[in-house]
C-alpha cells in the first residue's frame, strides 16, 4: 500500500505537457494514458491499474478513472460481478501561439544528466528482482527517484525517503510512491547510485497487464526547472514466467521549465 504523504513542488502535469483538461478520447490528443479499472458490482472502480503511460501523468490519470462508475457487468444467469475494464485517458494541452521549443530544447537541458539501469529481466525462484540504477548530473541539481508499481509488485523501502505523488494536489487521498533522494554533491561526485529490490506478486493479479516504471527527476530548486530521465518495462509472461521488457515508445528525457 502506498502512503500519500508528499507531493511534487511544482505542478507535474503542466511541467510534462501543460495540461488543462482530462479526457477519455484518445484522438488528437497530446498525451494519453490506458488505464485498467477493477469494477465492482455495483459499478464503482475499486481500483486502477496503469498499462501504457507518460509516467508523470499515472496519477492524474489513475484519479481521473477512480471518479468514474460503469454500468455492472451481468454474468449469464443475470447476476452482477467484478470486472475489469480497459478506459483511454487523454490529456489536452491548451492552445497556444508559442513557438515550439523542443526537441533542441529538450535535447540541450538532458546532456548534463546521466542515468543508467541495469535490472533483473527475471525474477528469481521467490518472485525477487532487483533493478540497479546509477545517476550523474550538475550539483546545482536535486535528485529524486521514483518508482511506480502495479497492485501486487511490492518495493523494499529501505533507506528510502518519503513517498512522493506525481500530481500537483495536496489532496492526501492521492497515495504516494517509493522514492530516494541523492544531493546535488553525490551527484557531481562521482556520481549517486543504488539498488531498487521488489518482489513480483505471489498469485496472479487482478490486471492483465502491468508495468514499472523508474522515473529520475532532476530537480533546480533556485531557477524551478526540471530534468525528467525515465525508463518503463512492461510485465510479461512467457513459458518460463514473468519477464521484465522495456518499453521503447518511452521518452527518455523530458525537460522544462514547469509552471508553478
Amino acid at each position: 500500500m502506498r502512503a500519500a504523504l508528499r507531493s511534487l513542488p511544482f505542478a507535474a502535469p503542466a511541467l510534462a505537457l501543460a495540461c488543462v483538461a482530462v479526457t477519455v478520447a484518445v484522438a488528437a490528443s497530446a498525451a494519453a494514458d490506458d488505464d485498467e479499472a477493477l469494477v465492482d458490482s455495483s459499478g464503482a472502480v475499486r481500483s486502477t491499474n496503469v498499462v501504457r503511460s507518460v509516467p508523470l501523468l499515472d496519477d492524474s490519470a489513475c484519479v481521473e478513472v477512480a471518479r468514474r462508475n460503469f454500468p455492472p457487468e451481468r454474468g449469464p444467469d443475470g447476476a452482477t460481478g467484478f470486472s475489469v475494464r480497459t478506459v483511454a485517458v487523454a490529456f489536452v494541452g491548451p492552445d497556444t501561439d508559442e513557438e515550439p521549443r523542443w526537441p533542441p530544447f529538450v535535447e540541450s537541458r538532458c546532456a548534463p544528466f546521466a542515468f543508467t539501469l541495469d535490472p533483473d529481466f527475471r525474477p528469481d525462484s521467490t518472485g525477487a528482482l532487483a533493478i540497479r540504477w546509477s545517476a550523474k548530473g550538475p550539483r546545482s541539481h536535486l535528485l529524486r527517484l521514483v518508482v511506480l508499481t502495479p497492485d501486487g509488485v511490492t518495493v523494499d523501502t529501505t533507506g528510502s525517503s518519503p513517498p512522493l505523488r506525481l500530481l500537483d494536489t495536496l489532496d492526501p487521498a492521492v497515495p504516494g510512491w517509493p522514492t530516494w533522494i541523492r544531493s546535488g554533491k553525490q551527484l557531481r561526485e562521482g556520481g549517486a547510485s543504488g539498488t531498487v529490490s521488489l518482489s513480483m506478486p505471489a498469485s496472479a493479479p487482478w490486471w492483465s497487464t502491468g508495468r514499472i516504471a523508474v522515473v529520475a527527476l532532476f530537480h533546480d530548486v533556485v531557477e524551478a526547472a526540471l530534468v525528467v530521465r525515465q525508463a518503463v518495462y512492461r510485465i510479461e509472461h512467457d513459458p518460463m514466467g514473468p519477464l521484465l521488457v522495456r518499453d521503447a515508445s518511452v521518452d527518455e528525457c523530458r525537460a522544462g521549465p514547469f509552471r508553478r
